[in-house]
């Protein structure tokens, strides 16, 4: 199950439907959020119960739990930078199923993952898939 997060920081999180995920039991979530909340507070409860399987974030870094489920392999973490996750949550409400982002053009651990190339205007960057809307 996926579940997108609102909030920036600890502000206008939603902390009642944060608390019936965790009294509901579900497991292996993957949720969409600014951040991790931090330990004990906010997604950090989540997170303290082991419910959350992979984050989608641009950043993570004020929970220790985080930090330690992920060192342990148990926790999985999709880096995005902010403005190309706002875009692929537009995208994905616009039933846009793929997106191609300039940043993500010719990068050189892309380049070694092999597939096919676009022509976008003058510049050849490689076909990413950042975003598929399921």
């Amino acid at each position: 199950m996926t579940i997108m997060a609102g909030g920036f920081g600890l502000c206008g999180i939603s902390e009642t439907l944060i608390e019936a995920v965790r009294d509901s039991g579900v497991k292996d979530l993957t949720v969409i959020s600014n951040n991790a909340g931090i330990d004990g507070v906010g997604l950090g409860v989540l997170l303290d119960t082991r419910q959350i399987r992979k984050m989608i974030s641009p950043y993570v870094g004020e929970n220790k739990t985080f930090a330690q489920q992920y060192l342990a392999g148990e926790l999985e973490i999709e880096f995005n930078p902010q403005g190309t996750l706002a875009e692929r949550i537009r995208a994905g409400g616009a039933g846009i199923p793929r997106l191609l982002h300039q940043n993500e053009c010719g990068h050189a651990d892309r380049r070694r993952q092999g597939g096919a190339r676009l022509r976008v205007g003058v510049h050849t960057c490689r076909k990413v898939l950042a975003f598929t809307a399921r």
